[in-house]
């Protein structure tokens, strides 16, 4: 595994080792996110991602849809990013499920299995789509634009 490091960049901008992306700046990020996903070491890395790009996001964890389901009855997150491939209840149906639960749900979308049909369904359900595995800066980005209301989400 290479190593990543996440800071601001000279301009304030969030970035990845080094490579800061336009219009995440730390200090205009707030909220609480979720991250849902069945492998450990990827849910650990977007959350460790989003909390040291964004001091002030309080971020959780949830290790499948029916576990995330659960804490958000409990508890409101302003955003909620969610791997696809899960076992159990994939991220689009747990999305799904989630926004009919809680309408003003904020979804982002990860995966690297994504064929056309797929990403045109989540774009068509309001939401974004970040390709897992890709560039850690772009779920950063994401996260920031969705939490600052900057819509529509099109990573």
């Amino acid at each position: 595994m290479r190593s990543v490091q996440v800071r601001a960049g000279s301009e304030g901008r969030v970035g990845v080792n080094g490579q800061s992306k336009p219009g995440a700046t730390p200090g205009d990020v707030r909220g609480r996110a979720l991250v849902v996903d069945d492998e450990y070491e990827m849910r650990y890395l977007t959350r460790l991602f989003l909390e040291h790009a964004f001091p002030d996001l309080d971020v959780r964890e949830a290790e499948s849809g029916a576990k995330a389901l659960e804490m958000m009855d409990r508890t409101g997150f302003d955003v909620v990013v969610s791997d696809h491939r899960m076992s159990g209840m994939d991220g689009y149906s747990f999305l799904r499920e989630a926004c009919q639960t809680i309408p003003a749900t904020n979804c982002i979308l990860m995966t690297a299995y994504a064929d056309k049909q797929l990403r045109e369904r989540v774009h068509a359900a309001g939401w974004c789509f970040v390709e897992k595995g890709g560039d850690p800066a772009d779920i950063v980005e994401a996260v920031a634009r969705v939490l600052r209301q900057q819509v529509p989400m099109r990573t």
